[in-house]
């Protein structure tokens, strides 16, 4: 991955829902990402690797959607997330030059300290 390359893993985690609830949230994200208008970057659904000696590709991870973005469209990822998860319970893992964050948000009030926490460590490091 490039250094102005992030990667960006949104899963659901809110206890008070299913896994097929969870799974159905990430769904619908990676839809609505698909088609959103602007650069919301690359979405696709991660998978667990398969069993080893197994012939298949394993299984997404449920309710987890991934995005690959450049860091300029970081703040426009956010802000579509904040229009749209309300008070859903997610954790966001952010990888940018082979080092990671992880955040954990419920509602708009955490997104926007999310975002903050990450813009913060995506300027660290594009600067190393």
């Amino acid at each position: 991955m490039s250094s102005d390359r992030l990667s960006i893993t949104v899963q659901f985690v809110d206890s008070s829902l299913s896994d097929e609830e969870r799974e159905a949230s990430a769904v619908s994200l990676y839809e609505q990402l698909r088609s959103a208008d602007g650069d919301l970057g690359e979405p696709s659904r991660p998978r667990e690797p398969a069993p080893p000696g197994s012939k298949g590709f394993g299984s997404h991870v449920v309710g987890s959607v991934t995005a690959l973005l450049s860091a300029i469209t970081l703040k426009d990822f956010f802000g579509f997330l904040r229009e749209r998860l309300f008070s859903r319970e997610i954790e966001i893992e952010i990888e940018a030059n082979g080092k990671k964050l992880k955040l954990k948000a419920r509602g708009r009030d955490d997104l926007d300290h999310a975002l903050a926490a990450a813009q913060r460590f995506v300027a660290n490091e594009s600067s190393t």
